[in-house]
């Protein structure tokens, strides 16, 4: 058993995303870097990068979309570095992905919003996480938490601008605000459902390629505990004056604690 006294989940040592700012090291010591090689139609190794979370001492959460249409030969998770190019960090092989079995959208080629439904998915690692201050879960949400959500981080690798696609070796984080859930919906035609909620489409701040699967974070002012509350899943591509679209982590609480049975929490 893990000795979870001094390494409680969400807890920072300290009190770029599209407007954000390089985080301050292992202020966020949950974050992983999944590394995705597979292999192309010509049978040529690809890197694909996405982002991911630690929940517990053998789980990552990210998003099922990261293993889209993807001949997948292996996923690596670079965890305890916010500088993923320069930085000391831990690397783990995953032995399995459990993507949500009502996931489809990787039953097309091209992007369908509807599909995009049970965007989530678990990855089992090849050996137990040893947590350290540099290494360590984020909570899971209670079942029923309601918190300000005005105020979010949105955490991850990806791009720091709209149009780039250069990618940052600093862990980059923002400060976003949610968006009405009716607002959101009708600018995306209708085609989201309860298990989503948006954030961002304000010009300066939202998350881009690179960010999928990365954590969307509310911290509790009462707890004093970082909560992840959303999966970044996917966004416009041009500009950013839409909303972007997560997956709400509530939503799945008995899906992931179901699989991931064999799994110690430090609550």
């Amino acid at each position: 058993m893990l000795n979870c006294l001094l390494l409680a989940c969400g807890v920072a040592n300290m009190k770029r995303v599209v407007g954000g700012k390089a985080v301050a090291a292992y202020k966020h010591p949950w974050m992983g870097r999944l590394t995705i090689t597979s292999l192309d139609e010509r049978g040529y190794r690809r890197n694909f990068y996405c982002g991911g979370f630690i929940i517990n001492n053998l789980y990552v959460l990210t998003a099922a979309h990261c293993f889209d249409n993807r001949r997948i030969i292996n996923v690596k998770v670079a965890l305890g570095s916010r500088d993923i190019v320069n930085g000391k960090k831990a690397t783990i092989d995953v032995e399995k992905i459990y993507k949500h079995e009502d996931y489809m959208g990787d039953q097309s080629s091209i992007f369908i919003a509807s599909l995009m439904k049970n965007d989530i998915a678990l990855l089992k690692l090849s050996q137990p996480v040893a947590f350290s201050n540099k290494i360590r879960p984020i909570c899971l949400p209670p079942h029923r938490m309601r918190g300000d959500y005005s105020r979010l981080l949105l955490v991850g690798w990806g791009a720091t601008t709209a149009m780039s696609t250069n990618y940052p070796a600093l862990l980059q984080e923002a400060v976003s605000r949610e968006v009405p859930f009716a607002e959101c919906n009708a600018k995306w035609e209708g085609e989201l459902w309860k298990k989503q909620f948006c954030a961002g489409g304000d010009y300066h701040v939202d998350t881009r390629p690179g960010d999928s699967g990365s954590s969307v974070i509310f911290e509790s002012r009462i707890s004093g505990r970082s909560y992840a509350v959303g999966i970044v899943s996917f966004g416009y591509k041009i500009g950013l004056h839409m909303p972007s679209v997560y997956t709400k982590v509530s939503e799945y609480l008995d899906w992931i604690y179901k699989r991931t049975s064999d799994a110690d929490y430090c609550g």
